[in-house]
């Protein structure tokens, strides 16, 4: 087996082809892209091949060996012709704007919620507010936001909240904070530590 097959292996990301491995003392860097041939567009849901560009996107992934795993991906840029719109490739284990897999995410959600945000950022090698904001992104989608926006039917919280959704359609200020309250719940279940 070779040592690329041995890292594609190891990674477990069937949608990812490995194309180079670089390591060193305290880290593992993987050059990889994507499998998919085609991507649908994301305004008109056709098949489109045309690539307008590549760029690179840095993931972090879980430790192996413990040496930090960083994905270095060929992302493509599409360019659909029939709407004439631009857009980027997805990725099944990353979302679009983080810069850790989803697997790592759960993992600095698993030692956040356990101690402090600096006791985790040692121990992940990251900064106490990424881990910070990575447990209330985790609180805020175990909490179900959405169906808590579409729960709201009538406010009474004072004479200045006047409608339930403001003029672009998303629930007012004063709806957003039924919901914070929400969120506060599971944040300050997590938090309720030393931070700092």
């Amino acid at each position: 087996m070779e040592k690329i097959e041995l890292y594609e292996l190891l990674l477990n990301l069937p949608s990812l082809e490995v194309e180079d491995v670089l390591l060193e003392e305290k880290k593992i860097i993987i050059h990889c892209k994507t499998k998919t041939v085609y991507e649908k567009c994301s305004s008109c849901q056709s098949d489109v091949y045309t690539v307008n560009q590549y760029y690179e996107r840095h993931l972090r992934d879980m430790n192996m060996a413990n040496r930090e795993v960083y994905l270095v991906v060929k992302m493509r840029q599409f360019y659909c012709k029939k709407c004439h719109k631009y857009f980027v490739e997805t990725l099944d284990f990353a979302d679009s704007n983080q810069s850790h897999t989803h697997r790592q995410t759960d993992f600095m959600f698993l030692v956040g919620s356990k101690q402090s945000y600096a006791e985790s950022a040692l121990i992940l090698n990251t900064h106490p507010k990424t881990v910070e904001r990575t447990l209330l992104r985790m609180c805020e989608k175990k909490a179900d936001i959405a169906a808590r926006y579409k729960s709201v039917k009538r406010l009474g919280i004072d004479e200045q909240s006047h409608s339930k959704y403001n003029r672009s359609g998303e629930p007012s200020s004063r709806a957003c904070l039924v919901c914070r309250r929400a969120i506060l719940v599971w944040y300050n279940f997590i938090n309720s530590k030393i931070c700092y």
